[in-house]
């Protein structure tokens, strides 16, 4: 195949899909927008997860001393 021949199949393609490739970013744009506050509920469970993980590292390893202490 050459590459007009492609390029005309791709634009014929493209045609063809476009209405349905239009409606379904329209589907995910609403989609996404009315269960966004969804996530933010997950996100929150992390921080509070990672927040009292790090509460319960031994107090060496959490003063800046401790870390920087490690790296250099």
């Amino acid at each position: 195949m050459d590459r007009k021949k492609i390029k005309k199949q791709a634009k014929m393609l493209m045609k063809k899909h476009f209405g349905f490739l239009v409606a379904i970013c329209l589907v995910s744009a609403m989609i996404t927008s009315e269960f966004g506050g969804t996530l933010s509920w997950i996100f929150s469970q992390n921080n509070e997860t990672i927040n009292e993980e790090m509460t319960a590292l031994p107090s060496d390893l959490s003063t800046s001393k401790g870390i920087t202490r490690h790296f250099r």
